[in-house]
């Protein structure tokens, strides 16, 4: 989810984090497992990185890291993306220490693209992050 996925998370972030993932900016879901809220996942479409482009976001309720959901759930959003949406592409930023995060990127198809310094304020602390990307190889 990235560097801007509050900690401690309350109530409050819950119910803003709905209203915002339900506007027409956003495609996004529920990662359920028998009935149980384990994650979520977005697609923020974007027209400032290319035509037909989205930001993808996720997380994974800690019970659940290490048991292949995130890269579940991101190939599911993948074939959305890009065959029902039509997009060209698809990026997200990662935190450089997030090592499970960058694995998972990779087993989906992404690819690093750039360092960006000072993309992100966390706690008041400037740091860098990954900026990973996966075209469409159908893309016209």
């Amino acid at each position: 989810m990235g560097a801007n996925f509050p900690f401690p998370y309350t109530r409050k972030d819950g119910v803003q984090w709905i209203n915002v993932a339900n506007s027409s900016r956003f495609h996004s879901w529920a990662i359920e497992i028998n009935n149980e809220l384990v994650g979520s996942i977005v697609i923020r479409i974007t027209k400032n990185i290319a035509p037909f482009a989205g930001v993808i976001f996720y997380w994974i309720g800690e019970r659940f890291w290490g048991k292949g959901i995130a890269t579940e759930a991101i190939k599911i959003a993948i074939g959305i993306a890009f065959h029902e949406l039509q997009f060209e592409r698809l990026e997200t930023s990662v935190l450089p220490w997030n090592i499970q995060s960058i694995k998972v990127l990779q087993k989906c198809g992404f690819s690093k693209d750039a360092t960006r310094k000072n993309r992100i304020i966390k706690n008041g602390e400037s740091i860098e992050c990954n900026i990973y990307f996966l075209t469409n190889p159908n893309y016209r």
